[in-house]
C-alpha cells in the first residue's frame, strides 16, 4: 500500500503565523503539510532551561491554536524527541519535505539538528531551512556585515496566505504513539508573576 505523502512544518522559536517563510512554503507546496511541535525533553532539562520558558512556549502554542481553530486546523504537539517523533511519522506517511527556520540554540540543539540533517540525507526528505532573526550561520569573519544587515531588514515578511490550509491530522494511533507524557502543571497552568506568552498580547 503506498503511504500518504507529507510534508512537515518544524516550529522550534517561532511560534507565530505572521511572517512565517517555512509555513509559507508548505502553504505552497501543493502538499497536506503537519504542523509540529514537539516539548523535547532533553532540551527541556538542560541546564540553561527553566520552566518559565516552556509556559511561555505553551502559551504562545495554545494562543496559535485558538487561530487555528477558526482555520478548522490542528497544530500537532507531542511531549517528545523530534527524531523518534519522525520515525514513527515515517513508518504511516511518506515524508517528503520537512520546513523549518534555523534555530539560534546551545550545542544540545545543534547536535539535534545534526542528527536530524543525516536522518533526512539517508532517507531522501528534503530539509529546507530558513535563515530566522537576522543571523547568518558559518560566517568566518564580520566582512559586508552592514551590506547584509540593510539587505535582511529591507526585504519584505513572508506572510502566510489566509486559504492554503491543506493541514493533515496524524491517524489518532499514530498519536497516541508519539505524544509521550502529559507536561508538568508547572507549565500548563499560568502563573501571574510572569509575562503571558502567545502572538496575540506581542501585538
Amino acid at each position: 500500500m503506498q503511504k500518504q505523502k507529507i510534508n512537515i512544518v518544524w516550529f522550534k522559536r517561532d511560534l507565530r503565523i505572521t511572517d512565517h517563510a517555512p509555513l509559507c512554503a508548505a502553504q505552497q507546496a501543493g502538499i497536506p503539510f503537519v504542523m509540529l511541535y514537539c516539548f523535547e525533553p532533553t532540551v527541556m532539562e538542560h541546564d540553561d532551561s527553566d520552566p518559565r520558558h516552556w509556559r511561555f512556549v505553551y502559551q504562545s502554542l495554545q494562543d496559535m491554536q485558538t487561530k487555528f481553530d477558526a482555520k478548522k486546523v490542528q497544530l500537532t504537539i507531542v511531549h517528545n524527541e523530534v527524531l523518534p517523533v519522525l520515525l514513527a511519522i515515517a513508518e504511516q506517511y511518506q515524508i517528503v519535505s520537512i520546513y523549518s527556520h534555523q534555530e539560534i540554540g546551545n550545542f544540545l540543539t545543534y547536535q539535534r539538528d545534526i542528527a536530524v540533517a543525516n536522518y533526512c540525507t539517508s532517507t531522501q526528505i528534503t530539509w529546507k531551512e530558513f535563515a530566522t532573526n537576522g543571523v547568518v550561520r558559518k560566517l568566518k569573519n564580520r566582512k559586508n556585515w552592514q551590506k547584509r544587515w540593510e539587505q535582511t531588514h529591507s526585504s519584505m515578511p513572508v506572510l502566510v496566505t489566509e486559504t492554503d490550509w491543506d493541514v493533515c491530522e496524524l491517524e489518532s494511533s499514530l498519536m497516541n504513539k508519539i505524544q509521550g507524557p502529559q507536561l508538568p502543571k508547572s507549565i500548563t497552568e499560568r502563573n501571574k508573576n510572569f509575562q503571558h506568552g502567545g502572538e496575540t498580547l506581542a501585538w
